[in-house]
Parts: structure tokens; C-alpha cells; sequence
């Protein structure tokens, strides 16, 4: 018979016990609680954009599972999951140590849930994302973007459906995939045709645009749509024209600089050498400069007297192109003995002219009755109204020629009326061949000699006697 002291230590002992199985109990609950365990990713190497791959997600257990579940999230960007079709992208399979059998597997948007019966403490999951197995469709693309720790989030809850994140997920890296294009980095350049571009910057990138360094020295080469365009590696001083340019190895961008001295729009393409890449172009805009001079066309010239012929005045920059001034500018004419006319009226001669402000060309008439064939006149183009930009002057060579032959101008005289027929003593007769402004045509003087047998023979002015071929006309 227990006395008791007895019962009461036994009744001692047995709430120890009770409360040592509550608290293994409890601690037992805690341990499990959602976000425990590890995860890895295979394989972990960085993955190129935009490239087809499959990815196994491990997941291993920390404590034991009863119908718990984990979930996996995949990147934005990926192909998005599905457990549906095995030949059609992002086909995803899980498998595992601990239950009999796949584990049931459901999708929503991005997110993966692995559905666990039963997994003991260092039993793993194997979740496959883009399997390919069944069908090699199935592979799953990865992002287009380069971007490093991409995170394939993984959460858990070992004895339930609420899984929270675990301690570390995880990541991958995406790089740049294989080059394919030469791209402009900076935008079309626009400058003065005096000047040069602001820095230009080729870049090579992958097909969806990310850098992509080249693996050893690469060339650039540099043409351009014009054949006055010209380009150099550095600007400014240093400016050395060249065909090339090139890219380090294990960088991906290379500056340049272009010169243009015409204005307009131009295509600058940079092409790899030896490489399939695609080119790159890009719209370049060169301006003309500050109004320089004035420029006349033509610059030399024959015309036949009294006929009209036309001129382009025109306002240039340094380099010879159209540059509008931005005042209205009276031009000063100089054409003696011709004179100047506007197009539109050739019965007022006028001495000034004007280019109205936006505007670069303007056209004159000049008539020149006086043959100069020897030395030409020299026209001249003046800016001098005081007014700014003041233009370097112009000018112009013009020689002119006779018009055609004009009976009623020309003129016939005889050194002496008569002479003695004795084959000796003869008589001259010159001839003045003019055109209908006096001006002499070409051979105009002709003298002609006769004997007293009455023939005449050509002689040159100023000859006498009877030297010569005879003729009937001249």
C-alpha cells in the first residue's frame, strides 16, 4: 500500500511528462512553421537573353511535411508556366522523395504550387521549369532583358497552404546573348557646316538590344551617304580623318566624330568588319553657317553682244552654302559699259539689287553692247548698305562677241578714185564688216586691190600693189 509521500511524487512525475510531451509538441509545431527549408536552381551559370532553356528548381526540406505545400514564382519576362501541354513553352513537372507518385502541381499567372502529402526532413522537390522530356517544345525562354539576380522566388508551409517566403532564394543572372547589330547610342547629330558632330557612340548588342562586348578587336567601318562627309575617333584638335574606328575587346561602344562642310541631310552607316552583324545608320543634319560672301553665277562667261544674259547672286557661309541672311540686303551693281536689268523688265537699267532676309539667291539680266574679246569686263556685286551681315563682294569675267554681220553698219571706202591701166598702178578698196552696234565682225576689215586690168585681188589692210588671189566677192 503507497503511502502519500508516494502518490504524491508519481502524480509529481506524470505532470512532468504531460508537460514535456506539450512542449516537444509545441516546438515540434514551431519548427514547422511557413518559410522553412532551402532552395537552388540548376543550371545556375548566367543565362543569355531571351534564350530557350529548362531550369530545375530544388526545393529541400527542413522539417517534416503533412500536406503542406511550396510555390515558386517565375520572373516577369519568362515564358509564364503551365502544367497543361507538354509541347508548348514553359511546360513545368515536379517530382519528389517523399510522396508516392508526382506531386500535384497547380498554376495561377506566374506562381507555381507544389501541393506535398508527405516529405521527411532532407527530402527534396524537384520542380522542372520548361521541361522538355515529353516534347522539346516545351523549354522555356528567359527574359530579354540583362539584368543580374533574377529571382526565382520560393516560399513554403509545411503543414499547410499558406506558404511564406524562405530565407533565400534562388537567383540567375541574364546576359547579353550572342552579338547581332551595330546600334547608334546617341541621337542624329545636327551642326553647322563649319563644325563638327557632338560625340557619336556605337554600341554592339544582342538581338533584343542588350550590350554585348565584343570577345577580341573589332573594326567599325565609317561611310557616309556624301561623299564630302568625313570621320575621325577623337574631335576638335585631334580630329584625324579615317575610315575606321574600333571596339576593344571586352568593351562594347566606340566614339566618333563627323565633318561635313556640305549642308543638308545626310546617312552615316558603321558596318563590323568581317562579322554578318546587321549595320547600323543614322540621320545626320548639317546647317549652313553664318552668311559670309556673296557668290555670282557664272563666274566667267562669253556672250554675244547686246544679247541678255542671266545671273544667280547668291549669299554664302565659309564653306559655299546657301546662307540666308537675316536682314534684308541691298547689293550694289558694277557692269560698265553693260548694264543690269530684273528679269522681269529689261527696259530700266538698274544699279542695286535686293536679297530679301531668308532668302540666299536672287537673278539679274546683263546687257553689253561693246565686243570685248580680248580682255574681258569685270562685273562686280557689292554689299555696301551698312546694313549686317556685310558680305564679301563678287565678281564676274564676261567677254563679248560681236553680234552676226549687219549690212546697213557696215562701211566700204576707196584710197583713190582711179587708175592708170597699165597692170601696175591699182586702186584699194577697204571694207568695214560691223554688226548693228558697230562692234567689227570677226575678218571685218577687208582690203581689195585692182590693177588697170581690172581684177581684184585680196591683200591685207594696208598693203598696196597687186599682190594677191584674185576674187569675185568677198
Amino acid at each position: 500500500m503507497m503511502t502519500p509521500h508516494v502518490r504524491c511524487s508519481l502524480r509529481r512525475a506524470a505532470h512532468a511528462a504531460l508537460a514535456a510531451a506539450a512542449i516537444l509538441i509545441l516546438s515540434s509545431s514551431a519548427f514547422a512553421a511557413a518559410g522553412s527549408g532551402t532552395a537552388a536552381i540548376t543550371p545556375s551559370i548566367g543565362v543569355p537573353a531571351g534564350s530557350a532553356g529548362t531550369w530545375t528548381i530544388r526545393y529541400t526540406a527542413v522539417d517534416t511535411f503533412t500536406t503542406g505545400t511550396i510555390q515558386i514564382v517565375i520572373p516577369a519576362g519568362w515564358t509564364a508556366p503551365q502544367a497543361s501541354d507538354p509541347s508548348s513553352a514553359g511546360y513545368v513537372t515536379a517530382s519528389t522523395t517523399g510522396t508516392l507518385g508526382a506531386p500535384a502541381v497547380t498554376i495561377a499567372g506566374n506562381i507555381v504550387t507544389v501541393h506535398i502529402a508527405a516529405l521527411d526532413t532532407s527530402q527534396t522537390v524537384d520542380v522542372v521549369y520548361g521541361d522538355p522530356s515529353i516534347n522539346v517544345l516545351g523549354r522555356a525562354l528567359a527574359q530579354a532583358a540583362v539584368q543580374s539576380g533574377v529571382e526565382f522566388a520560393v516560399s513554403s508551409d509545411p503543414v499547410g497552404a499558406s506558404p511564406a517566403a524562405i530565407a533565400t532564394s534562388p537567383v540567375l543572372d541574364v546576359v547579353a546573348g550572342p552579338i547581332a547589330q551595330l546600334v547608334f547610342l546617341t541621337p542624329p547629330r545636327t551642326f553647322t557646316a563649319d563644325g563638327e558632330s557632338a560625340v557619336i557612340r556605337v554600341e554592339t548588342e544582342d538581338q533584343f538590344g542588350n550590350p554585348a562586348a565584343v570577345p577580341g578587336i573589332q573594326n567599325v567601318n565609317l561611310s557616309s551617304s556624301a561623299g564630302s562627309g568625313r570621320f575621325s575617333h577623337l574631335g576638335g584638335t585631334n580630329f584625324v580623318q579615317t575610315g575606321t574606328v574600333t571596339i576593344a575587346s571586352g568593351e562594347d561602344t566606340v566614339s566618333l566624330y563627323y565633318r561635313d562642310a556640305v549642308a543638308g541631310g545626310k546617312t552615316i552607316t558603321a558596318s563590323p568588319g568581317g562579322q554578318s552583324w546587321t549595320n547600323a545608320q543614322q540621320a545626320v543634319t548639317i546647317q549652313a553657317g553664318a552668311p559670309l560672301r556673296l557668290k555670282t553665277f557664272p563666274a566667267d562667261t562669253t556672250i554675244t553682244a547686246g544679247d541678255f544674259v542671266r545671273y544667280r547672286l547668291r549669299v554664302e557661309d565659309a564653306e559655299g552654302n546657301p546662307s540666308p541672311p537675316s536682314n534684308n540686303q541691298t547689293i550694289t551693281l558694277a557692269g560698265a559699259p553693260g548694264s543690269f536689268y530684273t528679269t522681269s523688265n529689261h527696259g530700266a537699267a538698274i544699279t542695286q539689287i535686293g536679297i530679301a532676309s531668308g532668302t540666299s539667291t536672287v537673278y539679274l539680266d546683263y546687257q553689253n553692247t561693246n565686243k570685248a574679246m580680248t580682255s574681258p569686263d569685270v562685273l562686280g556685286f557689292l554689299d555696301q548698305d551698312g546694313i549686317l551681315p556685310t558680305l564679301d563682294a563678287a565678281s564676274a569675267n564676261v567677254l563679248v562677241d560681236n553680234a552676226p554681220f549687219d549690212p546697213a553698219a557696215s562701211d566700204i571706202s576707196a584710197g583713190k578714185p582711179s587708175a592708170i591701166a597699165n597692170a601696175v598702178d591699182s586702186i584699194e578698196v577697204t571694207v568695214h564688216a560691223k554688226d548693228i552696234y558697230g562692234n567689227g565682225v570677226d575678218g571685218a576689215t577687208v582690203v581689195l586691190a585692182s590693177s588697170g586690168s581690172g581684177n581684184f585681188v585680196r591683200q591685207p589692210a594696208g598693203t598696196t600693189g597687186n599682190a594677191g588671189t584674185a576674187v569675185g566677192s568677198i
